[in-house]
């Protein structure tokens, strides 16, 4: 459960399933933290990731509770050790120890100021390569780089495997819409997939979320495989043709490629 301060501030639980800020908007809210999660769900599907876009800069701007958070809200002013004897809980020496882990706002604001950075190079200098696009439409290179991230940075948390297995979703997921935000494939494809595949998702979430709930890193691990491989088929198996009849690539030195999309 989140927690709430007494001044109304809010803190990213520390036995949620992933970062805590589901179980902290139910606390704020007074609903079941598993209502909100299958709201963010269903929000992130039909907004095309802009939900799940939303959790992370929540998660960014959160501060995570304290992991010694007790049931009870006891503050005692002095406590006595056999080896220093008396000590003042009060000492900013000692608040610091106790202070939560983990990276501060501004670094996490810092990290996403340099990804959107690093999306904005990549995409406007892909852009002039590929003749007819436009940079935003490298849009789910942003995902990848989240993605890649999720995978490599460790993450301080009991549910650090499902970080990086949501990285691995995240990557496999932007990268086969790529090609649909540059008209090569229609969005029609995952449509197409879910209606020939559906079991693969269903099991894919049953694996991920039960994994998590139990910190079965191998459920985890299996989950995010199956929905990447699931993304993959959506390419390889039911790709629907785009608007885009041939791919103009501008190579180096002057000269181009033209792909054949029919």
């Amino acid at each position: 459960m989140a927690q709430v301060s007494s001044d109304g501030k809010l803190y990213r639980a520390n036995d949620a399933w992933l970062g805590g800020v589901c179980a902290c908007l139910a606390r704020r809210l007074d609903l079941d933290p598993l209502i909100v999660r299958i709201m963010t769900v269903a929000i992130t599907f039909l907004t095309l990731g802009v939900g799940a876009l939303v959790y992370l800069v929540m998660w960014a701007l959160l501060p995570r509770e304290s992991e010694d958070a007790d049931l009870y809200d006891v503050h005692p002013e002095q406590a006595e050790s056999s080896a220093f004897g008396l000590i003042d809980v009060n000492s900013p020496a000692l608040k610091s120890v106790g202070s939560p882990s983990g990276l501060s706002v501004a670094s996490r604001l810092a990290i996403a100021v340099s990804l959107m950075l690093l999306f904005l190079a990549i995409s406007m200098g892909a852009a002039p390569m590929v003749s007819g696009s436009h940079w935003w439409q490298f849009w789910p290179l942003a995902w990848v780089i989240c993605g890649l991230c999720l995978i490599i940075v460790p993450v301080r948390s009991r549910h650090e495997v499902s970080w990086h297995a949501l990285g691995i979703v995240i990557t496999s997921l932007a990268a086969a819409s790529l090609p649909m935000s540059l008209g090569i494939v229609s969005w029609d494809s995952f449509a197409q997939a879910f209606q020939r595949m559906w079991f693969l998702v269903a099991i894919a979430i049953v694996l991920f979320a039960v994994g998590t709930r139990r910190t079965n890193n191998a459920l985890v691990i299996a989950g995010a495989l199956i929905m990447a491989c699931f993304f993959l088929m959506v390419l390889a198996l039911c790709a629907v043709p785009g608007d885009v009849n041939s791919l103009v690539l501008n190579m180096p030195g002057g000269y181009s490629m033209s792909i054949s999309m029919a």
